[in-house]
């Protein structure tokens, strides 16, 4: 119960947050870790290589998480952990452009709506992705995706 309380406050120091990444093994004590907002990013890189699917979905949310456990993450087996890295405004814009030429369609679409977002409504030209989605692009420059 003391770890849930503790989990629950903002102002959880980071070392207590390491050191539950570090040591606890119950995957539903680690989401929370990763999702919190004073996990450091070295917690953040050590959580991105756990098994349990929701601990490396948190990791991908997290706005602190370090280019080296997005990079690892945007390789994840599970289209959902590179869905949800696609969703992550935080993420740098060439893992987003990795992102864009996943071969899941809705891993794809994500991370160009991501871009789009980030680049203030230009359309990006990604000639890889014409070749395989003119539709889509045709959508995204109407302003329908």
């Amino acid at each position: 119960m003391r770890m849930y309380t503790v989990l629950g406050k903002s102002e959880t120091p980071s070392e207590m947050l390491w050191d539950f990444a570090r040591n606890v093994t119950d995957p539903i004590i680690l989401e929370h870790v990763a999702a919190h907002s004073q996990t450091p990013p070295n917690a953040l890189d050590h959580l991105a290589r756990h098994e349990s699917l929701d601990v490396r979905l948190a990791v991908a949310d997290n706005p602190r998480t370090p280019a080296g456990a997005l990079r690892l993450l945007s390789e994840d087996e599970n289209a959902d952990v590179r869905y949800a890295l696609a969703e992550n405004h935080n993420c740098p814009m060439e893992i987003l452009y990795e992102l864009a030429t996943d071969s899941n369609p809705y891993v794809s679409a994500r991370a160009l709506k991501t871009v789009n977002r980030i680049s203030g409504g230009q359309v990006i030209e990604m000639p890889e992705l014409r070749e395989n989605s003119n539709t889509f692009f045709e959508r995204l420059a109407k302003g329908q995706m």
